[in-house]
This record gives C-alpha cells, sequence and structure tokens, in this order.
C-alpha cells in the first residue's frame, strides 16, 4: 500500500473507532498515527498494524498506553503485583515533578528507565534526558532504557550510541555527564537528575532550562551530607512529590545483608548509604555512648594528688 493511499484508510479507521465510542484511543491514535514527528514509514507501519488488529486490540493497547506500570511490566519482565508492597507504583503512575531519598539498591534506576521507556515509546518524537555525576552513571540507566525497549518495539533503534538512544518513531533517550556545558541546548519532555547529591549546583541550574516549556523532572540520589541543592530542594519544592526509601523497606534486599554492611562500614556511613539520612558533617566522629562517656568523665572531680 502506497502513502498516498493510507489517508482513506486512516479515516476509515477513525470512524470505526468513533463507532465504537473509543474517543480515548481515537485521540491517541491520532498523535501516534499524524504527529508531526512521526517519520511517515513508521506511520504506515503503525496504521497497517491497527488495520490488521482491529478494534478490540487497539483497545487494549491504548489502555496500556496510559499506564506507566503496565510499560515496566513488559519492558522489564517484571510483575506489578510484586511492586505492590514497594513503592515504585506510586513512583511510576506520579505524574508531578518528584525527588527522592534513597538508600542504595532500592531499584530507583530502574524505575526511572521505566518511566523514560515509557514517553520515548508512547510519544513519538519526545526527549528524555538522563543527567548524572559521570557520563558512565548516566549510561547505566540508558543500559536499562535500552533493554526495555527491546522488549517492547518491533522495529530495531534508528540510534544506538553512548549518549543517544533514538527509536524508530523519532523519540529519542539522552545519557549526558553532569557538567552545565553538556546539559544545554536541549528542551526535554522528562528530565532525570540521578546521584544528584553529587552532581555540581551550576549543572543543576543548567538542566532546569531543559524543561522551561513544560516536562517532568525526577531528582533522585543517595544523601551526601546536609547541605547542598539536593538537600535543599528535599527541604523545600511543597509542590514536588517526596519519597523517601530507606534500603531496609525494599523486600529484595535481606536483613542479613544490612546488617553485615552496618557492621563493615559503622552506624554513621550506613544510615547515608542505606538508611536515606541526611548527617551533618562530622556527626559520625563519636557516638553517642562515648560522648556520654566523656561527659560523665569531664563532671568528675580532678584530683591533683597529694596529702590533703
Amino acid at each position: 500500500m502506497t502513502l498516498a493511499r493510507l489517508a482513506p484508510e486512516l479515516r476509515r479507521t477513525y470512524l470505526a473507532i468513533a463507532a465504537a465510542q473509543l474517543s480515548k484511543q481515537r485521540d491517541v491514535l491520532r498523535d501516534q498515527l499524524i504527529g508531526p514527528a512521526m517519520p511517515a514509514v513508521r506511520r504506515a507501519r503503525l496504521l497497517a498494524e491497527v488495520i490488521r488488529s482491529g478494534p478490540n486490540r487497539l483497545a487494549l493497547d491504548m489502555d496500556r498506553r496510559g499506564d506507566v506500570v503496565s510499560t515496566f511490566e513488559r519492558a522489564f519482565r517484571m510483575d506489578a503485583l510484586r511492586l505492590e508492597s514497594g513503592w515504585q507504583v506510586d513512583y511510576l503512575r506520579d505524574p508531578n515533578n518528584i525527588i527522592v531519598l534513597k538508600g542504595r539498591q532500592v531499584g530507583a534506576s530502574t524505575g526511572a528507565g521505566a518511566k523514560a521507556v515509557h514517553v520515548a515509546h508512547y510519544r513519538p518524537g519526545s526527549l528524555v534526558v538522563i543527567v548524572s555525576p559521570s557520563q558512565k552513571q548516566s549510561g547505566e540507566i540508558a543500559i536499562r532504557c535500552k533493554a526495555g525497549i527491546r522488549n517492547l518495539e518491533r522495529h530495531p533503534l534508528e540510534q544506538d550510541s553512548a549518549m543517544t538512544i533514538r527509536l524508530a518513531n523519532g523519540s529519542r533517550i539522552m545519557s549526558l555527564p553532569g557538567t552545565a556545558t553538556s546539559v544545554r541546548g536541549y528542551s526535554a519532555d522528562v528530565l532525570i537528575v540521578d546521584e544528584a547529591a553529587y552532581v555540581l549546583e551550576d549543572t543543576w541550574t543548567a538542566a532546569r532550562a531543559l524543561v522551561a516549556t513544560g516536562g517532568q523532572v525526577i531528582v533522585q540520589s543517595t544523601p551526601s551530607g546536609a547541605a547542598g541543592w539536593f538537600y535543599d530542594l528535599w527541604q523545600g519544592a511543597p509542590s514536588w512529590s517526596h519519597y523517601r526509601i530507606p534500603s531496609a523497606d525494599v523486600p529484595t534486599i535481606s536483613r542479613e545483608f544490612l546488617e553485615a554492611e552496618r557492621i563493615a562500614m559503622g552506624d554513621y556511613a550506613f544510615k547515608a548509604e542505606y538508611g536515606a539520612e541526611f548527617l551533618a558533617a562530622g556527626a559520625g566522629l563519636f557516638d553517642g555512648a562515648s560522648l556520654r562517656g566523656m561527659i560523665d568523665k569531664a563532671s568528675q572531680p580532678y584530683n591533683l594528688g597529694g596529702a590533703g
């Protein structure tokens, strides 16, 4: 079928959907098939798939497009029911700007990857930007995204480089190092700042402009002391959604592992790395018992010795 003959087919498809009163699906189909950023060949493939699959398959796909948890399940081969005892379901479905104060290995990178994949897969021509302290760290989320996209997409990636993943629908996921110069010149639909406590403030200032015309911002990190822009954002930003996720709240991390880590690194470092706690600088030099012992000793009378 030539592209010139697609318009009548597209019209008949719309009429069939309207007759079934699938208004929501019709709107999304319009965005998917006639979006200006959609390449003509990709548009033709999508239309052919719609015509071949029929309204019932289309309705199911439209429902999936509205739910990022469904994308998470299919992209990462994980059951959403497994997440219900955790925190990811609310996080995944949250449309607000998000800040996450987290312990190690709580699944935040995978959650951010799912959000990136969902937007890129279902919004043709969209841009998701991932910023981390280093290119290597940004690339870790991009690797998750790439694996998820391959589980969703029937067509190969148009571009697969160290910094850019480009889908057949024109969407891009870019992973950038945490420098102010590297994040300039883009306009993003989603901005993800990972390990944000270790990203320089001038980088954060420059990155915010990426969503100046609208878009979601997701900032997540283990803490790095009770200071810095990440700490200030956690204390403020009342319109943002706040998630605090200690590692102990995640069922995939065993209590035995966490206890071994606490013993190995000490309480102070453990609270920051796994407890998702902001700690003041120097607070770990003495524990409570040591301080009490020093105070008690200092309060005792000093004996100079000699006869008295």
